[in-house]
């Protein structure tokens, strides 16, 4: 089972991903990288809300991270974070998806379509973390962080947002639980982000 993934265009370069991994490379947690196309446009999937690149944490992540070998996580995870905002959300980002509509018209996007981190719960299911488009590179390192330490507690057994997203169900007409970070009172806050006319028509053919 994998332990971190970094799923990512094909056009960063190899240096930029080894930047990315190197922390985790040093405390000796396998890292996979996941070359992919480029997204294109499909109808209906806006609400999916796909992003271009991943940074993923598997169950055997947070195994780790429970253990003596977690106590430098934070710092290896902020260096990882602030290389992702460096890629993705800097002044001269490497990589920007813009997603458009079938005319080729942008559509702009509250939350970021080119990355995203997702971690696995302990039941296998996928939870998905949103990061604003005008995210700064300190609050994007405090997101990740109260994120994956929230998923660190839900995996040590530790009753929080998780636990009660999962026994409301699976996500309506999607794969991943969404998520935000209120960093004010740094916790997870579910995000709903299929259109009321998709949650009616998916109910209808229940």
């Amino acid at each position: 089972m994998d332990h971190v993934v970094i799923s990512y265009p094909p056009s960063l370069s190899q240096e930029d991903i080894t930047e990315v991994e190197a922390g985790f490379v040093e405390l000796g947690v396998p890292v996979r990288r996941e070359p992919h196309p480029p997204l294109e446009f499909v109808a209906g999937v806006e609400w999916l809300l796909m992003t271009a690149a991943v940074l993923y944490f598997g169950k055997p992540y947070f195994e780790s991270f429970l253990s003596a070998a977690g106590k430098h996580h934070y710092d290896v995870l902020r260096r990882a974070t602030r290389k992702c905002w460096d890629l993705f959300f800097g002044k001269e980002p490497k990589y920007k998806y813009v997603l458009r509509d079938l005319k080729g018209n942008e559509r702009p996007s509250q939350y970021s379509r080119t990355f995203s981190v997702v971690s696995e719960a302990s039941d296998g299911s996928k939870v998905k973390l949103l990061i604003e488009e005008s995210v700064t590179q300190a609050a994007m390192e405090d997101i990740v962080a109260v994120f994956l330490k929230e998923l660190g507690q839900h995996h040590a057994g530790v009753l929080g947002p998780i636990d009660a997203m999962i026994q409301e169900g699976p996500p309506l007409g999607g794969s991943y639980y969404l998520v935000r970070v209120d960093l004010q009172k740094r916790m997870l806050v579910p995000v709903d982000a299929v259109p009321e006319h998709v949650r009616d028509s998916l109910r209808n053919r229940a």
